[in-house]
């Protein structure tokens, strides 16, 4: 979901808990790094990992107790184009499901009715908006895209004949 529908950054989070650019960069390569979070994605346990984190860094805990605690706050913005293939799947009936490596935690979250709605408004917008600027040969959204608009036709009585 992250990375695919969503775009996931944790700068999303960190821009506003660590004023200076450089000094979150330094914390998100030194203490709250990407092999970190991995061993989560992988089903490690994302409290047991924060304790331990916390541990090695002193003076750092808050900091490291948001990465798991704001999660949601280091999703940003839907990725349109696959937003609205998803949309578009849905509206033809095909069966779709999310496999995500998103920690358990999480799960509840993205089930609850707040977030499906967001989510699926954000996916109809951006799988619709991708195929009509990338319409696939042979689809009805090409055949709109490369048909040309409609002629008026005029009629004995000078009326438009549309």
């Amino acid at each position: 979901m992250g990375g695919v529908l969503l775009d996931w950054n944790p700068r999303h989070l960190y821009r506003k808990l660590i004023a200076d650019p450089e000094e979150m960069e330094r914390f998100l390569a030194t203490v709250t790094t990407t092999q970190w979070h991995g061993l989560q994605d992988q089903g490690g346990n994302p409290a047991q990992a924060t304790r331990r984190l916390t541990a090695d860094h002193p003076g750092k805990e808050a900091l490291i107790e948001a990465f798991y605690g704001r999660f949601d706050e280091m999703l940003d913005h839907p990725f349109p184009q696959m937003a609205d293939l998803v949309e578009r799947l849905h509206r033809a009936g095909t069966p779709l499901y999310l496999l995500s490596n998103a920690p358990g935690f999480l799960d509840a979250w993205l089930r609850g009715p707040a977030h499906q709605a967001k989510l699926a408004a954000a996916i109809h917008q951006g799988v619709r908006d991708y195929f009509y600027a990338n319409p696939p040969s042979g689809t009805r959204v090409a055949q709109l895209a490369t048909a040309a608009p409609p002629r008026p036709t005029l009629t004995a009585g000078g009326d438009s004949g549309e």
